[in-house]
């Protein structure tokens, strides 16, 4: 998984050489990810069947990077752990099958109503 600073020519060379999808795979992270990192560093992403029609051959025109009155600077830090349950539901929630508990435990909802 990716952690660090996106650097913003970098990230701008990949997203126009290779689906979202594909460059969040190489980065270990979401497409989503990359696209809120692309929109913060103002680096702008192919459009709708940008894809489609550049492997038809088609002319697809490249968005140039924008100049910056100041630099951005976009850190991912890993991933936050958020704890889902208090350690007084986790006792009641092993007691449970593992569907019930997943169920219970992440919706917030009691396995008795």
């Amino acid at each position: 998984m990716f952690q660090g600073i996106w650097n913003r020519e970098e990230l701008y060379a990949k997203v126009w050489a290779a689906p979202v999808v594909r460059v969040a795979k190489e980065y270990g992270v979401s497409d989503v990810a990359v696209a809120k990192a692309c929109r913060k560093l103002k680096v702008p992403l192919p459009g709708r069947g940008y894809w489609a029609k550049k492997a038809h051959g088609h002319a697809v025109a490249k968005k140039p990077l924008p100049k910056l009155k100041e630099e951005i600077i976009v850190e991912r830090l890993g991933p936050t752990v958020v704890p889902v349950c208090s350690p007084l539901n986790f006792t009641r929630m092993t007691r449970l099958n593992s569907v019930e508990s997943t169920s219970w435990c992440h919706r917030g909802r009691s396995p008795l109503k």
